[in-house]
């Protein structure tokens, strides 16, 4: 799998209920190194976003999270169900413009 593309998904990656799609720039909330609980926006999405090999790897995905003070954590998808975990709660749906990751590929040739 080349970095330029999106790793194909065999269905989108959904919250917890199995319904709800996760999309670039939700608004969600979730707990963060099991001490504080971050709010933030979605800037990456497997499936969705140019594959990253921080998000993804191992045969195992991130949804990418940025939060106000520029944090950004990764929270896993379980892969049995294409799901984030029950601790990631959506909180809105934001089409504003948010920084997205991006990977860089550098060139040794």
């Amino acid at each position: 799998m080349t970095s330029n593309t999106p790793t194909p998904l065999k269905k989108p990656i959904c919250y917890f209920d199995g319904v709800t799609e996760v999309h670039l720039g939700d608004m969600i909330s979730a707990p963060v190194w099991f001490l504080w609980k971050k709010t933030g926006r979605v800037v990456y999405v497997p499936g969705i976003s140019l594959m990253h090999p921080e998000f993804e790897h191992h045969n195992l995905m991130w949804v990418g999270v940025k939060c106000e003070d520029g944090m950004l954590f990764g929270e896993v998808v379980d892969p049995r169900t294409g799901c984030l975990l029950k601790r990631v709660h959506f909180g809105s749906r934001n089409a504003s413009t948010c920084d997205l990751v991006h990977c860089k590929i550098t060139s040794f040739a």
